[in-house]
This record gives C-alpha cells, structure tokens and sequence, in this order.
C-alpha cells in the first residue's frame, strides 16, 4: 500500500484484490502473531500499536538496511518491481502478473518488468532455432561462403 492507509479506498476497482500468499509468507506471519510481538490486528506497526506510514518505513527502516549493506536506497516500489520482474522470468502468465500487481493494463505491467541478459540470451537462442531450425554449428561459427568471386 503506497501513502495510503490499508482500510482507505483504491485508486482503481482492480486494485482491491486478493493476492495469494506462500506456505513460506503464511508460516512467518502466523509465527509473527504467535509471538510477542503480535500487536492486534496488522501485521506492521511501531510501538504504540499504530500502523506504519510508508515513508517513515522508507526513511527509518529500508535506508538504515540499505546502508549498512552497501545497497542503493529501495522502496516499497522496489519490491513491486521485483515481483514484476520475477514473474515475468519465471514465464508466467502476463494475466497473472497483472492480477497480483493490480494493474488495469498489461502495458503497465509489462512497465514494471525488466528482462534480465539470461532471459535475453535464451530469447535469442530460441529465436535462432526457429529462424535456423536448429542446425548444428561448429564451434569455430558458421563457414561464410564468399558471395562474389
């Protein structure tokens, strides 16, 4: 959630959703609301029981982690972009990367993506078997004959 409140109103009907979580993801926060900890009903507050602002997570949390692991400051909008860009690795489906993100378009979506030099290179190996059908080459590349004599 981006400078808003969790029981406010979305910017979009998409953007209320139901996101699925892990077995990973579900056995932290039950291991959270086991533990002392547990401060009621969310799952991220300060002290006094009120819930976070992002940017004073932003500020007080993720540059104190960044900078004393020698990382570039990150935001909430990092890990959306993360996730992004995860998905789309793995090969799953735009529709599904859209859903989870909440995004009314796939061109937004396919914005938060970026295509990592191992996707790149796998691309254009595929792409060389359809457009060569998946010859043999030698190793030393392919023999050029000369095309004027």
């Amino acid at each position: 959630v981006y400078r808003r409140v969790v029981d406010s109103e979305t910017k979009t009907d998409e953007s209320r959703r139901d996101v699925p979580m892990s077995q990973t993801v579900s056995q932290a926060i039950a291991g959270l609301r086991a533990s002392e900890f547990n401060r009621g009903d969310y799952l991220f507050t300060n002290a006094s029981g009120n819930l976070f602002a992002p940017e004073s997570v932003r500020f007080k949390v993720f540059r104190k982690i960044a900078e004393a692991n020698g990382l570039p400051h990150f935001s909430f909008r990092s890990f959306r972009r993360t996730s992004a860009t995860l998905i789309h690795q793995a090969r799953l489906t735009l529709k599904a990367q859209r859903e989870i993100l909440g995004h009314t378009g796939d061109e937004m979506s396919l914005l938060y993506s970026e295509a990592s030099m191992d996707l790149r290179r796998t691309v254009i190996e595929q792409l060389d078997k359809v457009l060569f059908g998946g010859l043999v080459s030698d190793p030393n590349g392919p023999k050029m004959q000369p095309v004027l004599q």
